[in-house]
């Protein structure tokens, strides 16, 4: 289903929004941007969820021109070049000993992303110490005024609060604070967000479709996540998971379409690389089988009304890159299951992850 309204929002006019948004960053001129906002805009298209972190110079190529300049100034001590340089260096892993004691560095020297940063990915084991450090960025939020940056500040550490809360009322207290700036950000045109409107709500299964039953509020953000999402996909090629082709499936922010949907599939099946010898294990294949006995062998076991086959058949058909077969496959599945459609275009796609 899909709901295009909503207390007086317009899903199509938040989706545009948050399009012109993110294409914007395309016009930026890089090398005109001072050095502070060359380190932002650096961060925000590395972020794995940016959808046209592609599409921009690359990033190697960007992190080279100025990380001299992060080791200059991290050597003065600015805590914003510490921080940046231990996030953004190359050769600095993710989460190492390294990368922590320059995050350290950093929290020392005042940098509060720093701390929040510490907090999401160096107290994971320990929820007291990061609820102390991201009660202690809040305090010093207060002080400041508003703007975009504190704002997103903000969004971080209500995230972490939500979850760290020493209460139950005080995790209550701190989701309806992201549930309110989420809004007002995604409103602002900010991306990254709008999963979190999409979440915010609780929803119940049904009994008998096993389907969530989303509420008025959810189908809202629902529809203008697939506008956003499909908008990329249409014009980008840009794609997250294959939840684009389970929203056509199912009919989550859009109305179902089963044809489109194998359309999608058909395309992100054959951009992906995979190992040969673990789809056949994927398969469940004994490597001395022929692809036709094999095929034989699937076709009998949705004869014998076990879908299981057409995933496999789906998979038989990416191994050979034969496009043809594939659609055959799906508009086979699409005509005579289309209510089991979940168990077979998005499994294949899963499975075909499991075979890299």
């Amino acid at each position: 289903m899909k709901n295009y309204t909503y207390n007086g929002m317009n899903a199509q006019e938040i989706a545009n929004k948050i399009i012109s948004n993110e294409e914007a960053y395309l016009k930026i001129d890089f090398d005109a941007l001072r050095f502070e906002d060359k380190c932002d805009y650096v961060a925000h298209y590395n972020a794995f969820y940016h959808p046209l972190r592609c599409h921009v110079k690359n990033f190697n190529e960007i992190k080279n021109e100025f990380i001299p300049e992060l080791c200059k100034r991290a050597e003065d001590e600015d805590p914003d070049s510490i921080y940046y340089l231990a996030v953004l260096h190359p050769e600095i892993a993710h989460c190492s000993n390294e990368q922590r004691a320059m995050i350290e560095h950093a929290m020392e020297a005042g940098s509060l992303e720093a701390h929040i940063y510490f907090a999401s990915w160096f107290c994971r084991k320990d929820a007291l110490k990061a609820y102390t450090i991201i009660k202690g960025v809040l305090k010093k939020c207060s002080g400041e005024g508003v703007s975009d940056k504190t704002d997103k500040l903000l969004y971080h550490c209500y995230s972490i609060l939500m979850d760290v809360g020493q209460t139950m009322e005080e995790r209550l207290y701190y989701k309806k604070l992201l549930d309110d700036l989420a809004l007002k950000l995604v409103l602002r045109g900010e991306y990254a967000m709008l999963t979190h409107l999409c979440v915010k709500n609780k929803t119940s299964k049904d009994y008998l479709s096993k389907k969530h039953a989303f509420d008025e509020e959810t189908l809202f953000w629902k529809t203008v996540s697939f506008l956003v999402e499909f908008y990329f996909y249409e014009k980008w090629g840009i794609y997250s998971s294959d939840e684009l082709g389970i929203c056509m499936i199912r009919g989550i922010g859009c109305d179902p379409d089963f044809k489109l949907a194998k359309s999608f599939y058909l395309d992100v099946y054959f951009r992906r690389s995979f190992d040969r010898a673990k789809m056949l294990e994927v398969l469940g294949m004994n490597k001395n089988i022929s692809l036709k006995e094999a095929e034989q062998s699937f076709r009998r076991s949705i004869e014998n009304g076990d879908v299981e086959g057409y995933w496999k058949l789906i998979l038989l058909g990416i191994m050979q890159n034969d496009v043809s077969f594939v659609d055959q496959i799906c508009n086979e599945a699409i005509i005579n299951n289309p209510k089991r459609l979940m168990e077979i275009m998005p499994k294949a796609y899963t499975k075909l992850l499991l075979s890299k």
